[in-house]
C-alpha cells in the first residue's frame, strides 16, 4: 500500500469448499478487499485472534467447527459480535433462525457475484457510518418538525444539554437530511409535511446507513389512550410520546433512546 493511501477493508472468508473459497477469494481481492480465507471454524477464530477482519463472511455447515458455534464464540455479554457478519451458506431454509440473532445480513447459495459485493459493501458502509457518530465529541440530534417556535424550543432545550441540532421541516427533508448528516438520533413530530413521521422511520429503518439510529416520535394531536392502540403501528425500536411537545420531556425521551 502507498503512503497515504487508505488501508484495504479485512475480510476473513470462512468456507470448506475450497474452489468456492479460491472463487471468491480471488474475486473480493480484485474488487480491491484485503483477504484472508478458513476451512472451517477453528481456523476462523485463529484467524480472527490475529487480525480481527472488517468483515467475516461465514457458511454455516462445517467440519471441525460450524459457524453457529463461531457465532457463539464471537458473541459478545450484550449479544453483539465482535466484528459485522455476513452468513453465506447453502441451508437457506435457516434465514428465519438468524432474525434473533446479531449478524448483518444472511445470503444463501449460490449467491451471484452482484449479490455478494453489494451485501458487503452496504455492511461495511453501515458499520462505517456507526464508527463515524460513535467518533464524534457531541452528540447529534435531527429534528423534525415544521413549527418554527416549537422548533426554537426544542434547539434550546438540547443545545442546553450539550447536544448538536440539526432541523428538518418536512418528512422528505428529515430522510435527507438523516443519510447526510448521521445524527446520533432523530426526533420527530408525527404531523409533518409531505410525509408522517411513522413512515419516515420505517423508512430510516430500511436504510443500511440509517437503520441504527434511535428515533423518537411526539405526536399532542393524539389521547395517551388512543396514541398507543393497534391501529396506529409504532416502527419497531421507535420511542413514542403519547400526547407531548413539551421541550424538556423530549430530551428527557431522547436521552433514555440514547441509553443515556
Amino acid at each position: 500500500m502507498k503512503a497515504g493511501q487508505p488501508a484495504k477493508p479485512r475480510i476473513l472468508l470462512v468456507d470448506d469448499d475450497q474452489g468456492l473459497l479460491r472463487t471468491m477469494e480471488d474475486f473480493l481481492a480484485h474488487e480491491g478487499f484485503a483477504v484472508a480465507c478458513a476451512r472451517d471454524g477453528k481456523q476462523a477464530l485463529a484467524r480472527m485472534d490475529e487480525a480481527m477482519p472488517d468483515l467475516l463472511v461465514l457458511d454455516i455447515s462445517m467440519p471441525v467447527m460450524s459457524g453457529i458455534e463461531v457465532l457463539k464464540r464471537i458473541q459478545n455479554p450484550d449479544g453483539s459480535m465482535r466484528c459485522p457478519v455476513l452468513v453465506l451458506t447453502a441451508r437457506a431454509a435457516m434465514e428465519p433462525f438468524f432474525d434473533g440473532i446479531a449478524v448483518d445480513a444472511f445470503l444463501a447459495k449460490p449467491a451471484t457475484q452482484d449479490a455478494l459485493i453489494g451485501c458487503i459493501r452496504q455492511i461495511l458502509a453501515a458499520h462505517d457510518d456507526t464508527n463515524k457518530r460513535e467518533g464524534r465529541t457531541q452528540r447529534k440530534v435531527l429534528i423534525g418538525e415544521g413549527d418554527a417556535p416549537r422548533v426554537e424550543s426544542l434547539q434550546m432545550a438540547f443545545r442546553q444539554a450539550g447536544y448538536d441540532t440539526v432541523v428538518a421541516e418536512t418528512g422528505g427533508d428529515v430522510l435527507e437530511r438523516a443519510v447526510e448528516e448521521l445524527p446520533d438520533a432523530i426526533l420527530m413530530n408525527e404531523i409533518l409535511a409531505g410525509m408522517n413521521g411513522s413512515v419516515v422511520a420505517s423508512l430510516v429503518r430500511t436504510m443500511p446507513a440509517t437503520r441504527s439510529i434511535p428515533v423518537v416520535l411526539y405526536d399532542e394531536s393524539r389521547p395517551a389512550t388512543t396514541f398507543g392502540n393497534h391501529a396506529w403501528r409504532v416502527p419497531e425500536g421507535v420511542v413514542t410520546i403519547a400526547g407531548s411537545s413539551d421541550a424538556w420531556e423530549l430530551l428527557k425521551a431522547v436521552k433514555q433512546a440514547l441509553g443515556s
